[in-house]
């Protein structure tokens, strides 16, 4: 395993990346090496329980500059973001594709979130695993943030084969509207065969939140072959739900 250095913090990309793990690569934002693991992973529930999350870093941070980013084969954990904009990976305007990684244990505080992931552009996952990452809402807003593994501004999502479980999205100290237990979308949604299940939000969408506006959210989100399931939010939509309450 690799553990993200306190001194440097988040790797930085600034250019664009093709980084390969063969399923074998494992990179880690536990500093200290205390956190709470399960099966070599980050717990997310019980290292936050238990206060040992205060060391660990977001793992990486893409720059502007950094416009086509492939991730392969990659888990990461424990990382942590502090200011919401995701807590493995910031990619803001970076593009960027997944291709088999692993998501696990990883904790996004305030701002707009994304437990794993927080992006203003275009993300495309393929063939991964998003399971127990939590975003911590530290807003005040009527809508909110959120997003338990990915929070998404701006561009398209487009996910293929994934799963996302257990993911939580969370009302903070100044939180009142957490919204999207797994997604958080805003923008164009593009699902087949995904399987959602288990998350929870304390507002809006269990499973999914996507909002465009509420003139265009239903007309950008398409799933096919998918299920959402068995998931809860404290107000609104235990499943998928846009700003039209559909």
């Amino acid at each position: 395993m690799i553990r993200i250095d306190d001194a440097f913090g988040a790797i930085g990309i600034g250019a664009n990346v093709l980084i390969f793990g063969d399923d074998r690569i494992t990179i880690s934002g536990d500093v200290n090496g205390d956190d709470v693991v399960a099966d070599g992973l980050t717990d997310a529930v019980a290292t936050m329980a238990s206060g040992s999350f205060s060391d660990n870093q977001q793992i990486f941070a893409l720059a502007n500059s950094a416009t086509n980013v492939l991730f392969d084969g990659l888990t990461l954990t424990g990382g942590r973001g502090t200011s919401g904009f995701g807590g493995a990976v910031d990619a803001f305007y970076s593009d960027l594709t997944l291709q088999g990684p692993t998501f696990a244990g990883n904790i996004s505080y305030g701002g707009y979130g994304g437990g794993a992931i927080y992006t203003g552009a275009d993300l495309t996952v393929e063939n991964s695993t998003f399971f127990d990452n939590i975003a911590i809402d530290g807003t005040n807003t009527s809508v909110g943030h959120g997003g338990g593994a990915i929070f998404f501004k701006g561009g398209d999502l487009s996910v293929i084969n994934t799963t996302f479980a257990e993911n939580q999205a969370l009302n903070g100290t100044n939180g009142t509207a957490a919204s999207g237990g797994a997604i958080f979308a805003d923008g164009g949604v593009y699902l087949n065969n995904v399987t959602i299940t288990g998350n929870q939000s304390q507002f809006q969408g269990g499973g999914l939140f996507a909002t465009n506006g509420p003139a265009e959210a239903r007309d950008d989100v398409a799933i096919f072959n998918s299920i959402i399931l068995g998931n809860n939010a404290g107000v609104i939509g235990p499943g998928a739900n846009d700003e039209l309450d559909g």
